[in-house]
């Protein structure tokens, strides 16, 4: 799907693949010129990961997996070095140490980041989004950086999604660093323009 879109097919399938006639039916009546051959629209899977391969290839300039397992351990050493940060901030000493080694002998990180799956994505970017919230000074900046981030996790792997009302929340009622509520409006527009950009695609394409 990740090639289909960096190829210019959009977010699509070959039938094969998914097997769907009703939905192939909705989209390629409203749509002929978007399904050529056996490729139809689709809305199997969430579109974050098929986007992040679609932007490897795109930086490789051709359809590549060693590109793609190179950005998958670029996203655990970047990982790596804003785990330590957060640590730096919170912890002494001991804590710090142990929550490095927990890190670096835990088997499911290094494990799912040598995979060409969503989960390194959807784990990376769930970081990248608290750390921020966490380490960054309060200001819009934050808030649109902190929400698009866990968004776009969200679209990775929906199941992160009940982590969008508490995050809101937890930054409304912080007492180091609360935001503005400019901020707080940055980080809920931040959340939801991902999410309407995808609803809006789905509404076009299939009704």
């Amino acid at each position: 799907a990740g090639f289909n879109l960096w190829a210019g097919h959009g977010l699509s399938l070959p039938s094969t693949i998914a097997p769907d006639p009703d939905t192939r039916g909705w989209a390629c009546a409203r749509h002929p010129s978007w399904c050529p051959g056996d490729l139809a629209p689709t809305a199997m899977y969430p579109p974050g990961y098929q986007l992040y391969i679609a932007l490897v290839y795109g930086i490789t300039n051709k359809r590549s997996l060693e590109a793609v397992l190179f950005g998958q351990l670029l996203l655990l050493v970047t990982m790596v070095v804003v785990f330590e940060a957060v640590l730096a901030k919170h912890l002494a000493r001991t804590g710090y140490f142990f929550a490095m080694g927990v890190f670096f002998t835990y088997p499911f990180i290094a494990r799912h980041a040598a995979q060409i799956v969503n989960d390194q994505l959807h784990v990376s970017l769930m970081l990248f989004s608290l750390a921020s919230l966490d380490l960054m000074a309060p200001g819009v900046s934050r808030g649109v950086l902190g929400g698009g981030l866990l968004s776009l996790a969200t679209l990775a792997r929906p199941h992160s999604i009940v982590c969008l009302p508490f995050v809101t929340a937890a930054m409304a009622v912080r007492k180091v660093g609360r935001p503005a509520k400019t901020e707080l409006f940055a980080l809920v527009l931040a959340m939801a323009i991902p999410f309407a950009l995808w609803t809006a695609r789905n509404w076009v394409t299939f009704g």
